[in-house]
């Protein structure tokens, strides 16, 4: 019994590592939804719609390459905000954190960068639009 609890114990923790802080703050019931990516062919940029609220975040991902310049711009209410994570990032661990408009960098690496989508909106839906631009 000890060892199927511990089991279960480590397991569990484990799988709350995998949920970022910005969904975990949001309370019990906050979950994101995953979603790639991809520019039509011949295509630098790509603009997403959807709805964030506290309790139901987006994830982004996107690849990239080291040296390239990515441009995101959230076009949403003031407590929307997105945070940055690079490919060599630990999990929890952010390039750029809370951010509510707009952020444009170079890559340091190559490989998927994920973007979070989230609200501190209490009891809402918040409609948004992101525009990512890699170059």
């Amino acid at each position: 019994m000890r060892k199927v609890f511990a089991c279960t114990f480590v397991g569990l923790m484990a799988l709350a590592s995998l949920v970022p802080a910005a969904v975990r703050a949001g309370g019990s019931q906050g979950s994101f939804s995953e979603q790639r990516i991809r520019f039509a062919r011949g295509a630098h940029s790509a603009t997403l719609r959807g709805r964030v609220s506290q309790n139901r975040a987006i994830l982004y991902k996107v690849g990239a390459k080291r040296g390239q310049t990515m441009t995101l711009m959230l076009d949403a209410d003031s407590k929307t905000r997105f945070d940055l994570s690079g490919p060599k990032d630990s999990d929890g661990q952010t390039m750029v954190s809370d951010v509510g408009e707009d952020w444009s960098g170079v890559l340091p690496d190559d490989g998927d960068y994920k973007i979070l989508v989230y609200t501190w909106d209490r009891g809402v839906s918040v409609p948004f639009t992101l525009s990512v631009k890699i170059e």
